[in-house]
């Protein structure tokens, strides 16, 4: 109880370290009595004499760190957990962004509990923000214009129309991690996103080959050229005729208007008779 109270509050806590209690939520510059006793099944003992103590204070002071206009929050006297206010007077600094409060060098969000010990200075902590997009292998169209300010920001999408030749758009890369547009970004310094490029493949398919290997994958995006050869794949009687993607044939070397993984089967034509080996009936593919 406070000193100068005339009843007793019984301790409903759980911060029980051996034979110690952590009794929070006092009030600061406060003389206070404590007493104990012993309780089990058959009851409450009797109480230890009082004993007198007094709480401490402490005071949080809020610095704004070159902050050229707004107001700190007041300063705070207490001990124990305090929880570090939002940027409740508007605080600003030109070319910057409010962004937590620091203390003693470790960065803090404002909603954050701390637990005071001793006096304590609160500084403003500021940050210059910037998202600014890049695309160094592109070879038309333009990136967006650069966002500022620390915040959570909507990734872009391919607003200027970027291109790569041989390549798609598939979105943004930022500090390591790819963001397809639309997706979110909290922005807490100065960031750069990174164009990515992909393609696409043709997977080139024996069918009823009885040797050989097909060409290796052929990658790209649009206008794509087929491999020029049918690689090492052969079939007993038949000569390779080119690459069939979906229902229409092509020849070695063509174009192909690539807009998604695609497979190439191989058109095998069956030799004339007379012409070759021909043990194998299979017609054509």
């Amino acid at each position: 109880k406070e000193r100068t109270a005339a009843s007793w509050t019984t301790y409903g806590g759980n911060e029980f370290t051996g034979s110690s209690v952590v009794i929070r939520s006092l009030t600061p510059f406060t003389a206070y009595s404590f007493r104990v006793a012993a309780a089990n099944e058959a009851g409450t003992g009797s109480y230890s004499s009082a004993y007198a103590a007094s709480t401490q204070g402490y005071t949080v002071v809020y610095l704004s760190a070159g902050a050229n206009g707004g107001s700190v929050p007041a300063t705070t006297t207490g001990g124990g957990r305090f929880t570090l206010p939002e940027n409740s007077g508007q605080l600003t600094k030109n070319g910057r962004s409010f962004a937590g409060w620091v203390i003693n060098g470790v960065a803090y969000t404002s909603g954050t509990q701390i637990t005071v010990t001793e006096n304590t200075n609160v500084f403003a902590r500021w940050l210059s923000c910037t998202l600014t997009y890049v695309a160094p292998t592109k070879t038309s169209g333009a990136v967006p214009s650069q966002k500022s300010g620390c915040l959570n920001r909507i990734v872009h999408a391919n607003v200027g129309n970027l291109k790569r030749t041989g390549y798609y758009f598939s979105g943004w890369s930022i500090n390591g991690t790819v963001y397809r547009p639309g997706q979110t970004i909290s922005v807490e310094g100065r960031y750069n996103a990174i164009a990515q490029w992909s393609r696409f493949s043709i997977t080139y398919m024996g069918a009823r080959s009885t040797g050989g290997d097909a060409p290796s994958q052929t990658l790209g995006y649009g206008a794509t050229t087929l491999a020029a050869s049918e690689g090492t794949l052969g079939r007993k009687g038949y000569t390779f005729g080119g690459w069939i993607l979906g229902r229409t044939l092509y020849q070695p070397g063509d174009s192909f208007q690539l807009v998604g993984n695609v497979r190439a089967f191989a058109k095998w034509i069956k030799n004339p008779r007379g012409n070759g080996n021909n043990n194998n009936p299979d017609s054509s593919l």
